[in-house]
């Protein structure tokens, strides 16, 4: 996920394309279990997760801010 920024101060929120649920969820599976077999933390999940809650409030407060 990305933020572009366009002409006359607008903004787009780029996302790309779904891999699905279901194997979405494999992967997050294996990446946990990897983790558990090789004893180690969960790498950059905090820093990530973070990171998408920052991307969604600055959006917020994007688009709740007046207009001037």
């Amino acid at each position: 996920i990305r933020i572009e920024r366009a002409n006359q101060g607008s903004i787009a929120i780029v996302v790309p394309p779904s891999v699905g649920h279901e194997a979405h969820f494999a992967i997050v599976l294996d990446d946990m279990l990897r983790a558990i077999d090789e004893g180690a933390g969960p790498g950059n999940v905090a820093a990530q997760t973070l990171a998408k809650y920052a991307l969604l409030a600055e959006v917020g407060a994007a688009v709740s801010a007046p207009s001037a």
